[in-house]
């Protein structure tokens, strides 16, 4: 397992603040206020929704989410099988930066697997990542800053965004009132209208 290199020093944290995350590698990049549906199918990540659910009233269920940059997210199941984050005994790059997932909505599924809705929390620097942990990784991280205020370039996207939407779906739904229905959808699940909740 290993991480990029890291960054020039002088890239400022939030006050040097440093914690321990449950770690899971994925070939996605989350952002904060993004939602992001999983299914859990692999046993160590059942693990970590079992141990995150079982955490006290009031605690942060929250994983960290980090882009793998080259190897294989899914635990090896024989020989010939690709090399696992933390799972084999190949290497796995991951990026340096990377996102808390806020665990928002579990459904157990009879198989013991579960689907769950995660919202993006706060961005982290990796500082460490322990190798040894199990049943799932963990790692030593550093909150970064986040920007104070509406971010209008972010709203200026959006709004466009949702503009090109409405263009597209006129040109392959021909009722407005379905166009009209499609549009909030997008809405809830666009970052700018899920905000992730205050602490």
């Amino acid at each position: 397992m290993s991480r990029a290199t890291p960054a020039a020093p002088g890239r400022a944290t939030l006050d040097g603040v440093t914690a321990r995350l449950p770690v899971f590698p994925l070939a996605t990049v989350l952002f904060p206020g993004l939602v992001l549906p999983l299914h859990i199918f692999e046993e160590r990540y059942r693990a970590l929704v079992r141990h995150l659910v079982e955490l006290p009233e009031g605690a942060p269920r929250e994983f960290g989410v980090v882009a793998i940059r080259a190897g294989w997210e899914v635990a090896p199941a024989g020989p010939t099988s690709p090399p696992a984050a933390g799972g084999g005994s190949g290497d796995v790059t991951l990026h340096e930066v990377g996102c808390t997932a806020e665990l928002r909505q579990v459904t157990e599924l009879d198989d013991g697997g579960f689907d769950i809705v995660t919202v993006g929390r706060r961005r982290f620097r990796i500082a460490d990542v322990d190798e040894r942990s199990a049943p799932f990784l963990t790692a030593e991280v550093e909150w970064l800053p986040e920007p104070a205020g509406p971010d209008e370039v972010a709203d200026l996207l959006a709004s466009r965004v949702i503009a090109v939407f409405r263009q597209y779906l006129g040109l392959i739904r021909s009722d407005p009132e379905e166009i009209s229905e499609q549009l909030p959808r997008i809405r809830r699940c666009c970052p700018t209208w899920w905000p992730p909740r205050p602490r």
